[in-house]
Order: C-alpha cells, then sequence, then structure tokens
C-alpha cells in the first residue's frame, strides 16, 4: 500500500501526494456551488504525482450544482460527489474502475453518465437518487453491484451493446427495488459508420489548401443509427495520426466533426478517425495525405529551381539531395549547404553556446538535459521519464528551432522511439514503446 508523502494546495483543492508517484484531490471549501479544474498530475520538488484517486472528492458538498471535468486517468471514484446537488452527472473517463457509491443519494440528479468498460463496482453508485429517469449507456461487466439503484422510484432504462453482458446488467437492473429499472439490448443495432477528408493547410485554424503545409484540416461525418435505438446519437470520433492517438487541435461538432493536426514534416501521413454513437464504435476510417516531395520544380516566377523540393526561394538553384561529383565543382555564386556558404560554415564552427533546454509536459520523472549550439546546428541529449509514449518532452525557449530530431534508447527497459519537432508547441514530441525511463540524444537546426 502506497504512503502518504505530503499534501499541497493547488486551487480548490487539496492533493495528497504518494510515494507510488500518484495523487488524491479533495475539495477544500465543501460549500461551493461550482469548482475549478482538477489538475491531471501534480508535480512537487521535481516529481510528477498522476491523478488516481476522486475518492470522497465532493462528499456532502450540498451546495454543488455543477461538477468539473473527470481528467483521464483517474480510476477511483469511490463516494466522489455522494450527498451533492448535482443534476447532470459529467463524463466518467475510461480510466476509472471503482464507482462505489459514486452518486448516492444524489436527489437532483436527473441524468447518469454513461458507465465505461473498464467499471468494476457499482454497488450503492444510484442509491437514493429519486430524479433519476431516462437511459444511461453500460458497458463491462461489473462484479460488485449491491444497491446500485436502490430507493430509485423513476423509469431507468439501462441501454447494453454488447449481448454477452446483458445477464449481468439484468442483476445490477434488480438492485432497483421499485421495479423501475430496466434492460434493453441494442446489439444488433448497426455500428456507426464515418467519412473522413483531410487537407494540408498552412497554419492551425486555417480551411485554406496548401500542398507544403505542416498541417491538416481534418473532417469527420458520423451517421449513427436509431434502428434499435431511438435515442441513439453520435459521438466525437477518436483521431489518429499514423495509427497512434492523436490529441485533435481545437476539435469541434460531433455527427460533423472538424480539427486540426500538427504534421510537423513534409512526410505522407495517414490520418484515421473511429466513429463513435452512444452505444457502440465503428469501423476506422483513413484518409492518406501524400508528401510534400517534388522531384524537380520551377521557381513560380521562373527564377529558380529546386530538386527533390518546391521551389520556394527564387534566384536559386535549391537541391534537398546530396551532391557527389567526380570532377571539379565551381560557380558565379555562393555554394551553401543548407546552413550557410562555406566560407561562413568555417566561422560558424569557431561559435559555441549552450542550448537552454525546459522539460515539456509530456515529463513525468525529470533525468537530466544538456544541449549546443554550434551555428546553426543544434546538439542534445535528454533523459526522463514520460508521462505517456506520446507527447512533447522539451522546449528550447532561446532559440527558434527549425528541425529536431532524436533516437530514443534505454539499455536496462529496452524502451526505443524517436523524437520529432511539435509544431504546434515548438517542442520536441516523444514517441516512444514504452512508459518508462528514456535516453533521447538527438540533432537539429535553428532559424
Amino acid at each position: 500500500m502506497a504512503s502518504e508523502v505530503t499534501t499541497v494546495t493547488i486551487g480548490d483543492y487539496q492533493y495528497t501526494l504518494y510515494d507510488d508517484q500518484t495523487a488524491a484531490a479533495l475539495a477544500r471549501d465543501r460549500t461551493k456551488s461550482s469548482y475549478g479544474a482538477l489538475q491531471s498530475s501534480v508535480t512537487h520538488e521535481g516529481v510528477t504525482y498522476a491523478l488516481t484517486s476522486l475518492s470522497y472528492c465532493f462528499l456532502d458538498c450540498t451546495a454543488l450544482t455543477t461538477a468539473p471535468v473527470i481528467p483521464s486517468g483517474v480510476t477511483n471514484m469511490f463516494a466522489c460527489f455522494q450527498s451533492t446537488a448535482l443534476t447532470t452527472a459529467p463524463s466518467i473517463p475510461s480510466s476509472v474502475t471503482n464507482m462505489q457509491a459514486c452518486f448516492a443519494f444524489c436527489t437532483a440528479l436527473t441524468t447518469a453518465p454513461s458507465i465505461p468498460n473498464g467499471v468494476t463496482n457499482v454497488s450503492f453508485c444510484f442509491e437514493g437518487c429519486t430524479a433519476l429517469t431516462g437511459t444511461i449507456a453500460v458497458h463491462g461487466t461489473p462484479t460488485s453491484y449491491s444497491s446500485c439503484f436502490r430507493d430509485t422510484t423513476q423509469p431507468i432504462v439501462l441501454v447494453v451493446s454488447d449481448s454477452s453482458e446483458v445477464p449481468t446488467w439484468k442483476q445490477v437492473a434488480a438492485t432497483g427495488n421499485n421495479g423501475n429499472v430496466t434492460v434493453r439490448d441494442v446489439s444488433a443495432n448497426p455500428a456507426p459508420t464515418a467519412t473522413i477528408t483531410a487537407t494540408r493547410v498552412a497554419s492551425r485554424g486555417s480551411t485554406t489548401p496548401d500542398e507544403t503545409g505542416r498541417y491538416a484540416y481534418v473532417t469527420v461525418r458520423t451517421t449513427a443509427s436509431t434502428e434499435q435505438a431511438p435515442d441513439n446519437v453520435a459521438q466525437a470520433p477518436t483521431i489518429t495520426l499514423d495509427g497512434t492517438t492523436y490529441t485533435p487541435l481545437d476539435p469541434s461538432g460531433t455527427a460533423t466533426f472538424a480539427c486540426w493536426v500538427a504534421l510537423g514534416d513534409d512526410f505522407g501521413h495517414v490520418i484515421g478517425a473511429t466513429p463513435r454513437d452512444l452505444y457502440k464504435t465503428g469501423t476506422t476510417v483513413t484518409v492518406t495525405l501524400p508528401s510534400t516531395y517534388s522531384p524537380m520544380e520551377f521557381h513560380r516566377t521562373g527564377d529558380g529551381a529546386s530538386f527533390g523540393k518546391h521551389a520556394t526561394r527564387a534566384g536559386l538553384l535549391d537541391v534537398a539531395w546530396d551532391i557527389e561529383s567526380d570532377g571539379d565543382v565551381s560557380a558565379d555564386g555562393d555554394v551553401a549547404d543548407g546552413i550557410g556558404t562555406l566560407d561562413e560554415v568555417r566561422q560558424q564552427l569557431l561559435a559555441y553556446e549552450n542550448l537552454p533546454i525546459e522539460y515539456g509536459p509530456n515529463v513525468q520523472t525529470v533525468g537530466y538535459k544538456q544541449g549546443h549550439v554550434v551555428g546553426k546546428l543544434l546538439f542534445f541529449a535528454i533523459s526522463c521519464k514520460p508521462k505517456t509514449t506520446d507527447g512533447v518532452i522539451a522546449t528550447f525557449p532561446s532559440h527558434s528551432v527549425q528541425r529536431a530530431y532524436g533516437l530514443v534508447g534505454h539499455q536496462s527497459n529496452g524502451n526505443t522511439g524517436i523524437a520529432e519537432p511539435d509544431y504546434a508547441t515548438g517542442g520536441l514530441r516523444l514517441r516512444c514503446t514504452k512508459v518508462d525511463w528514456c535516453v533521447v540524444v538527438g540533432w537539429g537546426f535553428i532559424a
């Protein structure tokens, strides 16, 4: 069992930190009608603690009418909102496993949340919720459910999308001692379908096509069937970038969904969308964005040309490939290698300075970081334990970094991956195989 390390106060909450790097939150003022945002993690003395418990967080906050967003990663919601004045329950993250007594005796509660697949304990969850009515989308097969709907009085329908789970939820429904809880099997209802489009654009927020853009404007249209579920509606889809779940930028809409995706490079990418409705998840649809690569192109002014890239600069023969010559090379103008003329490079190599590096939001535990700038080249080494396998681990506050790439490795745990630019934040985005210690060694260019 984890031992308490200390407590810290942030906003409306007191966070208790434990030696297994987890945290629990408790509302400080029990008289408020609403509270500020909950932190998904707390960093104290260089160590990051993930919020996993909201046990008793708002217990007996009798004036509470509006719940805050529950952060992803929370697992324990024992008696979280018991005896509050909530009318509509907040969404429950898929990480939650314990909802025992979560909304017990919330006598004003009319609308319940969907029950995620991983929840194993719903005992006493809605006991005494005398105003609760309508449909509840339920998933999984909880093993503890005694008195879940005890002393509820209004009609409640548990909507089950997997026929194998129906027997369990019928037993849960039977905990309603007034015969008011029934089960509806919508397993035969067709899963949602979707279509997806994606276009390269120059910037976040733009919808104007730009074949050299490093963002994608994505639209997804989801159709949710009401064949056996009249109340069914589309939910926002899950977005993937090259097969990895991606947090979309500026998402909006549900049945017609739009967002932006930061690509960060000129390469081709596959963007996917998995449609969802109240009860089911559909088949992922994908669209492929071609690379901005061009074997040969003239500049739009006619003055200049490029090989292996787009011609973006006038008055220049711009080559993206290495050049090998058996004979002499001569030119009336300067010959440059991408970071300056050869004479400029000689001067730059004589310059040397440290590269300030700041840890990014996806770092759970810090290690060491060191960087150097030589001319327009940067070199860095960073060690850390990330929070997830995909996120920003570093920023470079004193320089505008054009490109930065790193290889990830760790001899003892086998953690591998790559680090690439994150153009949404100007930082370095880590994609690794494990949530474990890693060492990132890389290089790049500054503007």
